[in-house]
Parts: C-alpha cells; structure tokens; sequence
C-alpha cells in the first residue's frame, strides 16, 4: 500500500518519532508489556547458555538486545509518566519527548553498529 511505502522511505529516526508521538495512553501501556515479555525471553535464553557462550556472538548479542529493550522500557515509562501528567504542556512534552526518541536511537546505533 502507499502507506506502507512512505513508511519504508522515512529514516529510523523519522519511523520512530512518527510511532511514538502517534501512541496514546493505551498503546504505550500494550508496548511496555510487550517490551517486558521479550525481556523476560531474552534474560531467560541468556541465563539458561551456559558460562562459555556469554563472550561469544550469541552471548553478546544477547546482552546489547537486553540493553536496547531495557532503554526501550525506560522511555515508555517515562512517555507513559508524562501522559498521565495533566500539569505538563504539550511543548514541554514534545521538548521532553525528542529527548526519548534520542535515547532510544541512540543506544539502538551504539548497539547495533548502524550508521
């Protein structure tokens, strides 16, 4: 569809601005407990490898994707916070969010290896 196409064409970080400033209270609420399922997977695979794979390819990779999904968590509390929180501007909260989308894509370059 058209839609699917400009979607494909716009940079990561444009695809995740667009996601999160679109995600209303009940979608970040859905995120978070799919984020913390696939925590709860990803720590669970990794605990059952055992001690000489953790400095391995899978062990490594296992470890940058907990740290990514755990940022991921951190943001969506904190988006989650913020609209709850009546007394906060919309302005301040676009100022405050763009520090989120940050975050997020920062550790994502930094784990993933992406330019």
């Amino acid at each position: 569809s058209l839609l699917s196409f400009i979607l494909s064409n716009l940079s990561p970080d444009q695809r995740l601005r667009l996601a999160l400033s679109s995600c209303d209270t009940n979608c970040v609420a859905k995120l978070r407990l799919t984020a913390t399922d696939k925590l709860n997977k990803v720590e669970s695979y990794r605990r059952r490898l055992p001690e000489s794979a953790m400095h391995t390819r899978v062990g490594l990779t296992l470890a940058r994707q907990i740290k990514h999904i755990r940022t991921v968590l951190y943001v969506l509390s904190a988006i989650s916070q913020k609209l709850q929180d009546q007394n906060t501007s919309g302005s301040q909260f676009l100022r405050q969010s763009q520090k989120y989308y940050s975050a997020i894509l920062d550790n994502f370059y930094n784990n993933s290896g992406a330019v």
